[in-house]
């Protein structure tokens, strides 16, 4: 598990760019950035707990890609999801990027119990600054291969780190 971690981390930070051509000036997705907060994952049990991304764009269709990771704690005992995929994203104004997401991954419980699953979502970055921003965002319903758990939404919200973009 901690070399797949590894190698989507590497095909993250490394991947090259697809850059946007000067006549369509910078592209506002076209940049690396971190992002780590709390979430809260429920409501048929409120579980409580942190959440980390690293995400790259690429050119200016708004194309991307995120490695995600977090845990939450129900009864004491970490229960941690890994999961990655693509993001599609929008630039509404100067302030605001609106993205819709599918990620892919493990529900990985206390003990050798996991999960392949997968967590469509949706989010907002408000950004007062080009290098730190504010993030909002809603994955939901969770699919699992014994089928759709909607009872599971995961709400976080976070700080968002885009360095180099200054």
């Amino acid at each position: 598990m901690r070399g797949l971690t590894s190698l989507l981390l590497g095909i993250t930070l490394w991947t090259p760019s697809l850059e946007a051509s000067p006549e369509e000036g910078p592209s506002p997705t076209n940049h690396t950035e971190f992002s780590a907060g709390y979430q809260l994952m429920g409501p048929a049990q409120t579980w409580h707990g942190w959440n980390a991304s690293l995400s790259r764009g690429f050119g200016s269709k708004g194309f991307g890609w995120v490695v995600d990771g977090g845990s939450v704690y129900p009864e004491g005992s970490p229960l941690t999801l890994l999961t990655t995929g693509p993001r599609f994203s929008y630039r509404a104004d100067k302030d605001a990027t609106l993205y819709a997401q599918v990620l892919a991954g493990v529900w990985i419980e206390s003990g050798p119990d996991v999960l392949p699953i997968a967590y469509p979502g949706v989010g907002v970055d408000f950004r007062p600054d080009e290098t730190l921003g504010f993030r909002l965002q809603l994955d939901w319903p969770l699919v699992t291969p014994f089928g759709v758990i909607t009872a599971v939404p995961r709400v976080s919200a976070g700080i968002v780190i885009r360095p180099g973009t200054r």
